[in-house]
């Protein structure tokens, strides 16, 4: 009969076709055999690996690490596996999975280790491609929660800014006559500041929506002159910021908002790589007859273009990042320093927009960020500022056509109420909805129009506008909101309200749409009784 049992080179070629990586190491902890795919998979010989030749694979970073636990498993005669990262014959380090187990002489003498090692590099890659879209959800989560929380307080505060503008535009149109006075420019300054909150808190929720509006003709430096007001109480007094924004660069067609989140997404990387102490600083300034690679697409841009630069004195960046830093989810920051989307967005806005970015950077010597945007020429139309309010002087005035104001902030209402009341109209003004719909249910025809609010106890002001509509057909309506994100104007015209106006209200905008419903109220009667007759 043939002899079936495995003889020593059946098991040798048997544990060459694994497709495992072998190793055999003795008491010594010297390799003493490496199977054929081992040899292979590091492109080195037999010799070359036995003793302590096989660790001359190891990455040099994962050396020392092995070596240590490895021989703390090998002194406590335990199983081990440890992770770290083996060069393969191409040069290429590949993550493998290196386990091993004490193996015993046929007398129970401890005779060393066998192990084995497989590839996982894929298996690694896609753990980390998993941890950074948990870090994405994680990051859009948290930005959402910021955007409901910045909804909330800009509601509030927009309710108060309506008071605080819009009484300090009362007493200056009805009660101080000569603008001149001292009088006169405290209450201003008051007037004004009171704008720049409501236009920081604007900012605040675009910002925080990540949306903005169609791009649009518009210069630079007011754009960047606005977004340094965020950055001033972003970034830490350590770090110096300045502009120098020379003030006759032509327009370029920009999303505003998106825009000013460019810039302050670069002066965030800024902030970063100044490590909380040095110099930004930021300019806008023509760029004609420009010739450039940009160094987000590579593709070569000539042209006149205005440029925006952002510079700081901070650690720089080598050739690699440099070479890296628009690719997504990259960072130079350890982990918790960033979601590493900044430049990425960068790049999305600007080549949006037909733009193109040059980098200057250089390990120890800061970077200058450039942002070339197309210029547009165009002759401009100078812009007359008037500091004083927008009373609307020229805005008309009312023939007492009843209006019904309804506001649950008393202070907001009674505002609205004298504004309207100086102008003519006959004003009721009311704070909760139970009222409205009893004056509505008593007379449906009290009214020519209604200025409400959006965010009320018990009703929206959506909700309460289907019901007046309900009782009355086409009854003016003009919806005003301190901030939702569920309204806007959109959703009120598709529920037959006719205008829309955003908080903190401007007087001249306000009064242009009162005296344009009430006038379409009076064609539209007036049509009406033609066709009767």
């Amino acid at each position: 009969m043939p002899d079936d049992r495995l003889t020593e080179t059946d098991f040798q070629r048997l544990i060459d076709t694994l497709p495992e990586l072998v190793w055999v190491s003795n008491s010594d902890r010297e390799c003493v055999y490496c199977n054929r795919q081992w040899l292979d998979f590091t492109g080195r010989s037999l010799a070359q690996a036995l003793g302590h030749g096989w660790f001359d694979n190891l990455h040099a970073d994962d050396r020392a690490r092995f070596e240590t636990d490895y021989a703390e498993a090998f002194a406590a005669r335990r199983e081990f596996a440890l992770e770290c990262r083996l060069r393969r014959a191409d040069g290429d380090y590949r993550w493998i999975l290196n386990s091993g187990r004490p193996w015993f002489a046929a007398d129970g003498r401890f005779a060393g280790y066998v192990g084995s090692a497989v590839d996982i590099s894929e298996r690694r890659q896609a753990a980390e491609e998993r941890e950074r879209l948990q870090r994405q959800l994680q990051q859009a989560q948290k930005m959402e929660a910021i955007g409901h929380l910045t909804g909330g307080i800009a509601h509030d505060f927009n309710n108060i800014l309506a008071s605080i503008i819009g009484y300090t535009g009362l007493a200056l149109t009805r009660f101080v006559p000569d603008r001149d006075s001292k009088l006169a420019r405290y209450l201003q300054e008051v007037h004004t500041a009171g704008e720049r909150a409501r236009d920081l808190i604007n900012q605040m929720l675009a910002f925080s929506r990540g949306a903005g509006n169609a791009s649009s003709l518009h210069r630079l430096e007011p754009l960047v002159g606005e977004a340094m007001k965020l950055l001033q109480s972003t970034l830490p007094s350590s770090i110096e910021l300045t502009a120098h924004l020379e003030g006759d660069s032509p327009p370029v067609m920009i999303d505003p908002v998106q825009f000013q989140q460019v810039v302050i997404n670069l002066c965030i990387n800024a902030r970063d790589a100044l490590d909380g102490r040095g110099h930004l600083d930021l300019r806008v300034q023509r760029r004609r007859g420009a010739s450039v690679v940009c160094a987000s697409c590579h593709a070569r841009a000539q042209g006149d273009f205005v440029e925006l630069v952002v510079k700081d004195n901070g650690r720089g960046m080598d050739a690699d990042v440099m070479g890296r830093m628009f690719d997504p989810f990259f960072s130079a920051q350890e982990p918790a320093g960033g979601s590493g989307m900044g430049l990425s967005i960068v790049h999305g806005i600007v080549h949006e927009h037909g733009g193109h970015i040059e980098v200057e950077s250089a390990p120890g010597q800061g970077s200058a960020f450039r942002l070339l945007f197309p210029a547009v020429h165009i002759a401009e139309r100078p812009q007359m500022h008037e500091p004083w309010p927008d009373s609307a002087a020229d805005a008309g005035s009312g023939g007492g056509q009843r209006i019904l104001v309804v506001d649950d902030e008393a202070s907001v209402a009674g505002f609205i109420g004298e504004l309207l009341d100086s102008r003519g109209y006959s004003v009721q003004v009311l704070t909760d909805c139970n009222s409205v719909l009893r004056h509505f249910g008593q007379d449906p025809d009290a009214f020519d129009l209604v200025v409400m609010d959006q965010t009320m106890p018990g009703m929206t002001g959506i909700e309460l506008a289907d019901v007046l509509l309900g009782m009355r057909a086409g009854l003016p309506i003009i919806l005003c909101t301190g901030y939702s994100d569920a309204v806007d104007e959109a959703v009120a015209t598709a529920h037959g309200i006719r205008g829309f106006l955003a908080k903190p209200i401007s007087v001249r905008v306000l009064l242009d749409k009162v005296r344009q419903l009430l006038l379409q109220r009076v064609c539209a009667e007036a049509q009406s009784a033609g066709g009767d007759g």
